[in-house]
């Protein structure tokens, strides 16, 4: 069989072929080599001298030079000065600076070359019936190749996965390099080969499986959504051929195996705690989903430089007049006195007197012609040159490097424990001083990424120490928290509450040293967990210093040591965590047969679908929820629910039914879920810290006082990144949290123009307020800028006037000649006017502190029924939260990078978007991808006018892009940053500084 591969309009064909017949195929698709350098060895000097004389006093230089030249050795003038005078120095000042430029430019050209030549696996079934493998260089990987993959090797292209080596076909990736996530998440194999209890220990009979059948995948064309994917497995049938284009006609398959981002490992992902995993490529180099949200470096000048090149303009017309001015008094000076200039060597035949000429000093060349406008214009010029002085721009490099030299050398921004300094690689260091607009990753950038399991509250007792003391916890009595394990007999609430910490999770187990999970033959010391959320590693953390150790998992079974003795359950469901429920879920049967649904979650989720067991316990579990939240700490509710055989087999004919849905398959598994997590037993309260670096919320703070706005971008879910914006203090107390979840586009957009319409409200102001206008223009060239800004503006109010048609929309005139958009009045209703219905994908809430205040005041509640205590507490702080929502204008605006994909595709709605986040005291963007990141940062460069200065603090490859396309970029290298040295060169290599801890900032 030979190999073809095509791209139709809509989708691209992969035969999966032999591993000779790949390789004289494979111009088909492009390469697999990534290119970051910015030059080339011939591009180089055009490029990079470019590069300097955009300087526009350095075009002013060479200029004066070549006039210098021109007046030295022709007759057009004399020039006053030589060219040396001039020429030298600029030479000297261009190569100081082309040689940084190279130097730093080698660097990327070698990170280039390791990475294209790693070297991989790739696998074939060659003819004699042997399965061969050949280790080739990255960048030689090929579209349609089989990928062996091992454990801890990061993958080369993106592949389909076919078959893993652990069982029912799964395998575990760390894509820190993609999302900034160094949690593991789960992957599956698609369903192609029959599920196996046992794990694999040969991928021979993968691959003669795949050649047999002769396998075709139909998928997406290149795209940059990392977050899904849409492809399909066809098997054809035997006695059929592909057409004479190479592509199988519908009829022709046997079988056809839907394909999503859960059988997809993308370049730049590691494989963790699997074995080896074996799969197709369907992209490779720059068609990867990676490749495809980065870009290469942008040019930049600092705002100093920008300033200098704007009063060149002023100071080279100043020049020009004075140059006008002295020509043309030269003219009339000699036209009335040229005869009797002899002292200079003018004379003028029959007009200067014989005794003039008599007295004339010996070898003075005389000069009988008067200057002409030309000579005189540039001689002006040439003896003017140093208006514009050379030794600025000297002075300027010395101060640059003297401030890049104390920067280096500052032993505050020195890392003690790696011994790492902080290194300054770009010279724009002016731009540090005039930064008005900071942009920031969360992982390892404001946090440690570590948690600590701290406080719970288990039926009316607290265990664990406080970490901050305040008025409301003062008089709180606290046990030790290793009472816990004391107090868990079995059966009692507090054996529930470790069993569910211990069960319900995702945790996977990596340990070279543990056996078979029914005996006790495992290292302790060996185990380590790894988990898709920092949070869930931290509880089953201290589920094993309580001594509910989990000491194996696989999908049929989930083996806990429980104070030394080895108990298990069977895993039956897991209903993962998504941010509408803002819970996860598992459900477990125990040896004896008894179903029961573990549940887990945010407060909110919670407690509207579980009973406390007495109004005591409802009051007691409020107060301590308030308490915890004021220290600062992550809370989690635990409940389970107990299920009838009966129940547990309706429901699960519904989860089967939703779990193999082709379309829809997220929201029907989230409404599955929903339907069985009610009627909880709460048992219990956990609180978390999340380990900020030090000196995070001081230093957000002091930017703050500063008149600095804080942008917070983040790969995260939208929960983890709320706890974050608490604990660092980018949310306050008494905000508002406006959020932006991902839909259609339908929902995102009626979404986003009711909370548009909200702030409108909220600050009661009129149209003026939204600043709907083009931005002032001063030059004619921009007129098509402000054009095209208001149509944009034009667009935005269809969208308002589309949802809230009682909305004045204003005259969006659209004028031939460069001015702002007029702006108009607009009905708006009142500052106490209720807020529109909310619908998804919006959600208007309080920060945790005031929902929490609130909540307590249900304390005086009178006569409810025990089992109805959370629900009605949570009605009587919904309506306490309306009433108070009239009184606050202070807005944090949260959004989802989903959503993001519509609304930067939509230009009303790019500009509804800013107004909001201009509104919004706080922002913070999650679960975002790295190119909208840059997005979000060329939107607040774009919209805000001035333009301002903009700072990007990254510590990853995944914030590469936002880096580049933001003024100045800061790398982040402390713990976390040295762990991933490797995969974060490229972030090294592009960020202007590195510190090792956001404090240095």
């Amino acid at each position: 069989m030979s190999f073809r591969g095509s791209e139709e309009e809509d989708e691209r064909i992969i035969h999966v072929a032999r591993l000779g017949e790949q390789r004289a195929h494979a111009s088909a698709f492009c390469d697999n080599s990534v290119k970051n350098s910015k030059y080339t060895l011939v591009s180089f000097l055009p490029r990079s001298i470019f590069e300097q004389f955009r300087r526009l006093a350095n075009v002013y230089f060479l200029a004066m030079g070549f006039l210098m030249l021109l007046g030295t050795y022709t007759t057009i003038f004399e020039t006053p000065l030589t060219a040396f005078s001039t020429l030298f120095p600029l030479t000297i000042v261009l190569g100081i600076s082309m040689a940084q430029e190279a130097f730093t430019d080698v660097k990327r050209h070698r990170s280039d070359d390791e990475t294209n030549n790693r070297m991989t696996k790739v696998t074939s079934w060659n003819t004699g019936a042997a399965v061969t493998s050949e280790s080739v260089r990255w960048r030689d990987v090929h579209v349609g190749d089989l990928l062996y993959v091992s454990n801890k090797q990061p993958l080369p292209a993106d592949m389909v996965i076919l078959a893993t080596s652990e069982s029912e076909n799964i395998c575990y990736i760390e894509t820190s390099s993609i999302d900034g996530e160094t949690n593991l998440k789960l992957r599956r194999a698609i369903n192609y080969l029959p599920t196996h209890d046992t794990p694999l220990l040969d991928p021979a009979d993968v691959i003669a499986r795949v050649e047999g059948d002769q396998a075709v995948i139909r998928c997406e064309l290149p795209n940059m959504k990392i977050e899904s994917f849409t492809g399909t497995f066809c098997i054809p049938h035997k006695e059929e051929h592909v057409s004479s284009e190479g592509a199988p006609q519908s009829g022709d398959f046997n079988k056809v195996i839907p394909i999503d981002n859960e059988n997809v490992l993308l370049r730049g992902a590691m494989l963790r705690n699997t074995r080896w995993a074996v799969g197709v490529v369907v992209y490779t180099g720059k068609d990867t989903k990676l490749q495809r949200n980065s870009r290469h470096a942008p040019s930049k000048l600092s705002k100093i430089d920008v300033a200098v090149n704007k009063a060149i303009y002023m100071v080279f017309l100043t020049d020009v007049v004075l140059v006008l001015v002295s020509t043309l008094l030269l003219l009339q000076f000699e036209a009335a006195y040229f005869p009797t200039l002899t002292y200079l060597g003018f004379y003028s035949p029959g007009l200067t007197p014989g005794w003039a000429m008599a007295v004339r000093p010996d070898g003075m060349d005389w000069e009988s012609r008067r200057s002409t406008f030309i000579q005189g214009f540039l001689t002006f010029i040439v003896l003017f040159n140093n208006f514009v002085p050379i030794s600025m721009y000297v002075t300027m490099e010395m101060c640059t490097y003297a401030h890049l030299y104390f920067i280096n050398e500052d032993l505050s921004m020195h890392h003690e424990e790696s011994d790492t300094p902080a290194k300054a690689r770009s010279n724009i260091v002016t731009d540090l001083g005039q930064i008005q607009y900071v942009f920031s990753d969360k992982t390892g950038t404001l946090t440690q990424n570590v948690m600590r399991f701290k406080r719970a509250s288990v039926q009316g007792k607290v265990y664990g120490a406080p970490i901050l003391m305040t008025e409301a916890n003062a008089t709180l009595p606290y046990r030790n928290i290793q009472g816990l394990n004391r107090d868990a007999a079995p059966g009692s609430p507090a054996d529930d509450f470790l069993k569910i910490l211990a069960l319900c999770h995702t945790v996977v187990i990596e340990s070279d040293a543990m056996n078979a999970a029914s005996d006790n033959s495992y290292d302790k010391d060996a185990l380590t967990y790894q988990a898709e959320s920092p949070d869930e590693k931290a509880l089953v953390e201290f589920a094993q210093e309580a001594a509910y150790e989990l000491i194996g998992r696989t999908t049929q079974q989930i083996t806990l040591k429980i104070n030394g003795k080895i108990q298990s359950w069977t895993p039956l469901a897991v209903n993962k965590f998504d941010s509408d429920r803002k819970r996860m879920s598992i459900v477990v049967q125990d040896g004896e047969g008894r179903v029961r649904l573990l549940c887990k979650g945010a407060d909110t989720a919670m407690l509207q679908r579980g009973t406390c067991g007495s109004v005591e316990a409802a009051t007691t579990m409020v107060d301590h929820l308030k308490i915890f939240a004021q220290e600062g700490l992550r809370t989690l509710v635990l409940g389970y629910r107990d299920l009838t055989p009966a129940m547990y087999a309706e429901w699960f004919n519904s989860y089967r039914e939703a779990s193999a849905a082709a379309r829809d398959r997220a929201d029907l598994m989230s409404k599955v879920a929903d339907s069985l997590e009610k009627d909880l037993t709460i048992v219990g309260l956990t609180a978390i810290e999340d380990k900020l670096q030090d000196g995070v919320p001081d230093t957000i703070a002091d930017l703050a006082t500063g008149g600095v706005k804080f942008c917070v971008l983040t790969g995260d879910k939208m929960e983890t990144a709320i706890n974050i914006g608490y604990s660092c203090k980018v949310l306050r107390e008494g905000q508002l949290l406006l959020q932006l979840t991902s839909g259609t586009s339908a929902d995102i957009e009626a979404g986003l123009a009711r909370l548009y319409k909200a702030v409108i409200d909220k600050k009661g102001m009129n149209a003026e307020f939204l600043k709907l206008k083009a931005k002032p223009t001063r030059s004619f060239s921009k007129c098509g800028q402000a054009t095209r800004r208001a149509k944009d503006v034009a667009s935005a109010w269809d969208v308002m006037l589309k949802h809230f048609p009682t909305l004045s929309s204003p005259t969006l005139g659209i004028k031939s000649q460069c001015q702002k958009t007029p702006s108009h009045s607009s009905h708006v209703s009142s500052p106490d006017a209720p807020l529109p219905p909310v619908h998804h994908p919006i959600h208007v809430r309080f920060t945790k502190a005031a929902r929490k205040a609130m909540v307590s005041k249900t304390q005086a509640v009178q006569g409810p029924q025990p089992d109805d205590i959370p629900q009605q507490a949570t009605r009587h702080t919904h309506r306490r939260l309306s009433r108070a929502y009239s009184h606050v204008t202070d807005f944090a605006f949260v959004m989802e990078g989903p959503a993001l994909v519509y609304v930067f595709s939509h230009p009303g709605l790019k500009v509804i978007l800013f107004e909001i986040m201009k509104a919004s005291s706080a922002v913070i963007a999650c679960r975002v991808s790295p190119k909208q990141k840059a997005q979000l940062v060329r939107l607040v460069k774009e919209e805000v006018s001035p333009t301002p200065v903009t700072l990007a603090i990254g510590d990853g490859a995944n914030d590469v892009n936002m880096i580049q396309e933001a003024d100045v970029g800061i790398g982040i290298s402390g713990n976390e940053g040295q762990q991933g040295k490797s995969q974060k060169g490229s972030n090294n290599l592009t960020s202007f500084y590195t510190v090792t801890n956001f404090k240095a900032v």
